[in-house]
């Protein structure tokens, strides 16, 4: 009886065993890729953050990614890209850097729209103040950029 059960519910989409939980009666997802509203952001970081998003619910549900209208629906933007100081020394000289990133999504479920939303995202990840950004950018924005499409999958599905 357990085993009979467990395989209604997955095969339902009412529960997946990640902790996504797909309204019954949902079968796509649609990610428009998202739009860079910063100035001095990598130049591939809106793909790289759509493309994250999109795999995210690739590997974690069984929903189909379209290009049309779906029954789950995102679109973002990226807003803030900074970089600033966080801690200085005695001779004034920076120790400690932190590199932000927010983005804002909008998500619609045509299914159950109470799950409905629009917010910002930001994550954030310090570096030594004597590193080369350009020697550090890329695995910074890696580590964020994988934070945030977390952050965004788990408000949309797993309703925290």
């Amino acid at each position: 009886m357990l085993v009979f059960s467990l395989i209604f519910i997955v095969s339902c989409n009412i529960y997946s065993f990640n902790g996504a939980s797909i309204p019954v009666g949902s079968s796509s997802v649609k990610i428009t890729t998202f739009t860079n509203n910063t100035s001095n952001s990598i130049p591939s970081l809106q793909q790289t953050i759509s493309e994250k998003l999109r795999d995210i619910f690739l590997e974690q549900t069984n929903l189909n990614l379209i290009n049309k209208d779906a029954d789950l629906n995102f679109i973002g933007s990226i807003e803030n890209y900074e970089i600033k100081p966080i801690s200085l020394k005695a001779n004034e000289t920076t120790s400690q850097n932190r590199l932000s990133i927010t983005v804002k999504v909008k998500y619609t479920n045509s299914v159950s729209d109470k799950y409905n939303y629009e917010t910002s995202f930001t994550r954030y990840s310090d570096f030594d103040g004597l590193s080369n950004l350009n020697e550090v950018e890329i695995e910074l924005v890696e580590l964020i950029t994988d934070q945030l499409v977390e952050d965004i999958f788990n408000k949309a599905v797993i309703n925290w």
